[in-house]
């Protein structure tokens, strides 16, 4: 099955279901490349202010985790403030 206009003049280019599959596939892809390279070591559970390369980074990971004043994720956040690895 394909998605195309019936009405397309020459030149006009036609999406077929596998192109549109396959782009979907390099788009979720690339996401995926993205989240892996956003964390280090993603077959850890636990991680400490050391792993990560800035404290952005492990404040980026600590909120994507849920962590918050009052969920100190990993323990990254020492003083409860919600700011993980303010030491960095």
């Amino acid at each position: 099955m394909a998605f195309f206009n019936p009405n397309a003049t020459t030149g006009e280019k036609v999406v077929t279901l596998g192109g549109l599959i396959i782009f979907a596939c390099i788009i979720i892809g690339g996401i995926g490349v993205v989240a892996y390279k956003a964390f280090p070591h993603p077959d850890r559970t636990n991680y400490n202010c050391i792993d990560f390369p800035s404290q952005d980074e492990a404040q980026r990971y600590f909120k994507a985790q849920g962590g918050s004043k009052t969920n100190n994720v990993d323990n990254l956040d020492e003083n409860g403030d919600g700011i993980a690895c303010e030491n960095m």
